[in-house]
């Protein structure tokens, strides 16, 4: 490296002939303020620039941005890096916004800190190059990322059908955006060069001397500075920041037009939070720097420029570096808990111990749990006597097979073609009735499991028996489901808004009019039209309604046998509501068909297809519209449809397609690349808030909607 006491020097004659301007809109920062002027050409400059609070109160302030910087991005680049499942397009450019942040917290920011404070420029050339093409490629690289993040979204909800963006895609993006933001730095970089001042000197607190240096831009021609700063300007904020915002208007339009895909609004306001700080927090060094070159600036105000309102400016556009970590936890509920479990580290270094397996003496046993209160219902057949089973590990409330307050666990789980059985047990976080409540499997070995992708779809593949996790009771109305983005995919409530959703009661139906839920691994593809509909998948396990005569219970996992399907079209995307019966219904074997359940339950397709065409009208929307101009499809229909969805999962869980926001993440599926050890699942279940008691659900809950069709 260079001493800066052996670069050029600048004498008078060489200085007569530049812009004083150059030096104030550089990184230096000269104080005017003169202590004596024997000759009447020499300045003495004081050796720091500020008092002694005013430079601690910089010193803090860049201090607090240089930590959450590191600390941020860092833990930004190790959720992505670390879990297969965030490894999307867009969180592989968020990935790159982190890297970029990151060189300019560890490269630009302290050099910064340090030239705002002290008179003069204390580093040699190498670093004067370095520090501007750092940054200035840094940042060029950010707003590039932010265009493409723009496109990206974009493409994926104006032009939803066409193809994706693809992870290589991605990354080869993203090398053409560090070369072109290098590319566009290099001229600053080539000229950018140290030089000793000759008619300006500091004084440090011991009243001796020191020759003063200056980092500038020398430029041939002063002119071909302010066209080389338009450019600057134009390419790397103007231009990009007005792409931007074109774009997300799109985006908006689109997503209060049907069809919509509202699941992404909340991944695209994130999106557009980032894009809005980071054009207001380099909207100020912009104009300073814009108005250093063409505002014909006094010595006077470039002075008070140059003091006092760069080195703001400055951390206002490092602020924008480590604010973006703090964005994504707040939007993004998979960055939030992988802030969380980022502190947990060795977890997967000691597995579970299993827990010893059933004998096979138990292997066709049914499990069956009593329920309490006014609501338990028995078919009148002996069942076997089991005790209640409770207890607490981890904060969190283990049900093993019965339940507190009407939980309960009823399954007979065999699978076919295999020895043995599965039985399941769910796991209570949070408290009931209120945002953190959460419920979570497990297998019988004790180890936690999604039920999105870990319980089998099949029963017993060859007579198409499915599994079916049942999500809402019959008669209940709190909205429970597969939170498919969070891991481990736990039942949550589903929210709207910041509220919980409560079905509304519509007479004369009262809550859900069956046992609600879901077949495990299935997956209605947004990225797949369905010729008969003529839509996309809305991103969701296909889901079930059980006519059995059994109440169920929230989290239950059953053997059903398909009769058929309708196909509602919720918000511009295929919803597919397969009708089902449980096979522990004494009147599993009458029914074989849709036919079936339209003669011997006369009104009840009807009232479904009424339910679901009027279920969301309290809440001020239209009636939902369905395919086939409502007609129910027959079984053979309807198991085509489960069994597509079901290869559609295939290719997600292998990571043959683009999971986007779904989180994968399992602990059976042993060939697919999201597969986790029981370590991280733990570590996912401790993250979550220990369980509660509940909260009382709302009043509106119980009210009743009266609704004449028009």
């Amino acid at each position: 490296m260079q001493d800066p006491h052996t670069l050029p020097v600048l004498d008078s004659k060489t200085l007569s002939a530049m812009d004083l301007n150059n030096f104030y809109s550089e990184n230096i920062s000269i104080n005017h303020t003169t202590f004596f002027n024997d000759s009447g050409n020499l300045i003495f400059l004081p050796f720091y620039q500020h008092s002694l609070t005013v430079a601690s109160v910089i010193i803090l302030a860049y201090v607090l941005i240089f930590s959450l910087c590191m600390l941020g991005n860092i833990l930004v680049c190790f959720i992505v890096l670390k879990n297969r499942q965030m490894r999307t397009v867009t969180n592989i450019f968020i990935l790159n916004l982190a890297i970029s942040d990151l060189l300019v917290g560890i490269l630009c920011l302290p050099i910064t800190l340090v030239d705002n404070l002290i008179t003069g420029w204390p580093f040699d050339v190498v670093i004067c190059k370095m520090s501007g093409l750092v940054q200035g490629a840094s940042v060029s690289a950010s707003v590039f990322t932010l265009v493409a993040i723009a496109v990206e979204r974009f493409r994926c909800i104006v032009y939803p059908f066409q193809r994706k963006l693809t992870r290589n895609q991605a990354i080869i993006t993203i090398a053409f955006i560090w070369a072109l933001a290098v590319g566009i730095m290099c001229p600053s970089a080539v000229t950018l060069t140290v030089s000793q001042d000759t008619l300006h000197f500091t004084v440090d607190g011991n009243n001796e001397t020191h020759p003063l240096y200056t980092c500038w831009e020398a430029w041939p021609d002063q002119s071909m500075r302010k066209i080389y700063t338009t450019v600057l300007f134009s390419h790397i904020y103007l231009a990009p920041v007005t792409l931007i915002v074109i774009m997300y208007s799109r985006i908006a339009v689109r997503l209060v037009k049907p069809p919509v895909f509202r699941r992404k609004l909340r991944v695209v306001n994130m999106l557009l939070m980032v894009a809005l700080l980071f054009a207001v927090s380099w909207l100020p060094l912009w104009i300073l720097m814009m108005l250093t070159d063409y505002g014909n600036l006094s010595a006077t105000q470039l002075d008070l420029v140059a003091v006092y309102v760069f080195p703001f400016a400055h951390w206002l556009a490092f602020f924008n570096s480590s604010v973006n970590p703090i964005v994504y936890g707040y939007f993004n509920e998979n960055f939030r808990r992988g802030f969380q479990a980022a502190f947990k580290l060795g977890l997967c270094l000691v597995e579970e111990p299993p827990q010893p397996r059933r004998s096979a003496a138990w292997k066709h046993n049914r499990v069956f749990a009593d329920q309490d209160g006014p609501n338990a219902q028995s078919d009148g057949r002996r069942e076997p006597a089991l005790s209640l089973s409770l207890s607490l590990s981890g904060s969190g409330l283990i049900i093993r097979l019965s339940a507190s307050r009407r939980l309960s666990v009823r399954s007979e789980l065999s699978r076919a073609g295999r020895t043995g059985s599965m039985s399941f047990s769910v796991e209570e976080r949070g408290r009931e009735n209120t945002a953190d409540y959460r419920l979570y499997f497990k297998n019988a070995e004790g180890k936690y499991i999604s039920p999105f992708h870990d319980i089998p779809i099949y029963a017993d593949e060859a007579k198409n028996i499915f599994h079916a996790v049942v999500e809402v009771p019959r008669w209940t109305n709190a909205k429970m489901e597969i939170a498919t983005k969070d891991a481990l995919n736990p039942l949550k409530q589903d929210m709207k808004k910041g509220n919980l959703r409560y079905v509304s009661n519509v007479f004369p139906h009262k809550g859900y009019i069956w046992n609600y839920g879901a077949i495990p691994q299935t997956w209605e593809d947004p990225g797949h039209r369905d010729r008969d509909t003529g839509c996309c998948g809305d991103n969701d396990p296909i889901d079930v309604c059980d006519i059995g005569n059994t109440v169920c219970s929230r989290g239950e996992v059953i053997r059903v046998k398909v009769l058929g399907t309708l196909a509602l079209i919720d918000e511009g995307e295929t919803d597919w509501k397969v009708m089902v019966i449980n096979m522990e219904d004494p009147e599993a074997e009458d029914f074989n068909d849709i036919e079936d359940v339209r003669r011997l339950k006369p009104g009840y397709l009807e009232a479904t297809l009424d339910w679901f065409r009027m279920y969301k009208v309290p809440d001020g929307k239209p009636e939902n519209q369905f395919a086939f101009n409502g007609e129910f499809k027959n079984r053979d229909f309807a198991i085509k449809t489960v069994k597509d969805t079901h290869s559609f999962w295939k290719a997600l869980i292998s990571k043959n397609t683009d999971a986007g926001e779904l989180n994968c993440m399992n602990t059976c599926v042993s060939d697919s690349p999201f597969c986790r050890c029981a370590g991280e699942a733990q570590a996912v279940v401790d993250s979550a808030p220990p369980y509660g008691a509940a909260e009382p659900p709302p009043s509106s809950a119980d009210k009743w909607f009266y609704y004449e069709q028009t």
